[in-house]
Parts: C-alpha cells; structure tokens; sequence
C-alpha cells in the first residue's frame, strides 16, 4: 500500500460524513486503527467506489455479521440521502478529495446534517465538531 494513487478503496457514501468528523474514538482500538490507514489512504489520493455492501471501515466494525451490517436498513438509509443530496450513485468511482468535497458542500455546509444522521449512535461527534466550528 506504498503508492496509494494506485489504491481502490470501496466506501459506503455515509462513510463520507463519518471520516470528516473521526477524531480518534470508534467501537475499539482495532476499529480506531484501521479507519486512521485508510483516512490516510484516503488522504493520499486513494480513489474511492461507492459501494451499498460492507466497505473497508466494516471490515473491523462489531456490527459487521459476515459481511452484513447489523443496523443494515439504518444504514441503507444513511447511505441513500448521502447519495441523493450529492447526485451521485453506487457503483460510481471518483477521488476521495472530489467525494469530500460534495460531501461538504452539499450536505455539511448546508446545514443537511440531521437529514442524512438521523439516528446515527455517532451523530454527536458531527454535532459537536460542527458547533465548536461556529464559535471560533
């Protein structure tokens, strides 16, 4: 994983809004490890396909049964308004600075928020950094 231009990362869209909010805290330090490798693929201009199947940050998620999220239905949800508010579409493959980009212009910056994270367990983390964002 050397050169991670060459490198094909498959994200569920949702994963969009949870990798610019991550700051460290996940479901265990295997989980918290794995997602800093791929932020940093990411980072590094790893292009990334959309895909509605576990992904690379499932791999090491608790709610991973078999390849299978557990909260599959909330998720699917999760995944649909990422994709609606960004006009984008599974399968779709684009780099992770162009994915990040619409994920903040179309939903972050528009205040789209709870719209896309209703129920989310994480969802205050997002609140939180968005709030300390608007003070400073």
């Amino acid at each position: 994983m050397s050169n991670f231009k060459e490198t094909l990362i498959k994200i569920r869209p949702h994963h969009g809004m949870c990798i610019q909010f991550f700051r460290g805290e996940g479901y265990s330090r295997e989980f918290v490890s794995g997602m800093m490798r791929i932020i940093t693929a990411l980072n590094a201009g790893a292009v990334i396909e959309l895909t509605d199947r576990a992904d690379s940050i499932c791999a090491l998620c608790p709610n991973n049964c078999g390849g299978v999220c557990s909260s599959a239905e909330k998720v699917a949800g999760f995944d649909a308004e990422v994709l609606r508010l960004c006009g984008l579409n599974i399968g779709e493959r684009i780099s992770w600075a162009e994915f990040e980009k619409s994920v903040r212009q179309n939903i972050i910056d528009n205040g789209k928020i709870k719209s896309v994270c209703e129920g989310c367990q994480w969802a205050y983390i997002c609140h939180e950094n968005i709030k300390n964002a608007e003070l400073k």
